[in-house]
């Protein structure tokens, strides 16, 4: 609802797309609009993970995606919320607790251009970066 801030779900639903045309087996497209403890429900079994979220940044690059740290989620809303725990918290905290956590994750932010405003779609530039992303991504999930 907040324009850009939904990049991560464009993705999503774009990936989720072309594996109906062009399937990758053991691959699994799962959706949330929070993480902190949520992030355990989705990533809980699974050898590889890769989080895909808007990123506010100063000066953006509106559409430009960028590999960031897991310890580094700096700029996005639903990986480093304040009245949850951050990402690095929430897998360090599913170890802890024995729950199978995937060995490799990737996290990736697209810069936004607006989130303050009430809109159910993303501004051009930023829509434009979703199908290149969601290509280059499924090149990347392939054996």
């Amino acid at each position: 609802m907040r324009g850009d801030d939904g990049v991560g779900l464009a993705v999503a639903e774009a990936l989720r797309t072309l594996l109906e045309e062009k399937p990758i087996a053991g691959v699994e497209v799962r959706t949330s609009e929070r993480a902190g403890f949520e992030v355990l429900d989705l990533v809980t079994g699974a050898s590889r993970a890769i989080i895909v979220d808007c990123l506010e940044v100063p000066e953006p690059q509106p559409g430009r995606v960028r590999r960031l740290a897991v310890d580094a989620t700096y700029g996005s809303a639903r990986l480093t919320g304040g009245h949850d725990v951050n990402l690095e918290s929430a897998l360090e905290l599913g170890r802890l607790l024995g729950a199978p956590m995937p060995a490799d994750v990737e996290v990736y932010g697209i810069e936004a251009k607006e989130t303050a405003e009430f809109s159910e779609r993303l501004t051009p530039e930023v829509e434009a970066a979703v199908q290149p992303f969601v290509e280059w991504l499924h090149g990347r999930l392939r054996p």
